[in-house]
């Protein structure tokens, strides 16, 4: 099975917003079990975080009505930091962050 389109993941990823606007878990599941395939096998718990990956200064800074299953990382510090974080949790690695243009396409 060919990976999907970036314009099918796009669509998709609309769908995922309208989806947890209207509380809808069918769609949420039916997109979940869509991409199964490329998503990674293991993702991490807060609890499986390895603590060299915790950014323990901004711990520190983490407002105290903020759940405590979240958690910062550290990552490069060179405007990606969200997608930095988000690759890291994926892929363990900075790798797959692309940054904000290739959101900014959309």
């Amino acid at each position: 099975m060919a990976v999907p389109q970036e314009y099918e993941i796009i669509r998709d990823l609309d769908t995922v917003r309208e989806a947890i606007i209207a509380e809808n878990r069918g769609i949420l599941l039916f997109l979940v079990n869509k991409y199964r395939q490329y998503l990674p096998r293991e993702i991490y718990k807060t609890e499986h975080i390895p603590s060299s990956w915790v950014d323990q200064l901004s711990c520190c800074l983490v407002p105290q009505d903020i759940s405590p299953n979240l958690v910062p990382l550290k990552s490069t510090g060179n405007g990606n930091c969200l997608f930095n974080s988000a690759s890291i949790l994926l892929n363990g690695n900075e790798s797959l962050h692309g940054g904000p243009s290739s959101f900014d396409s959309y």
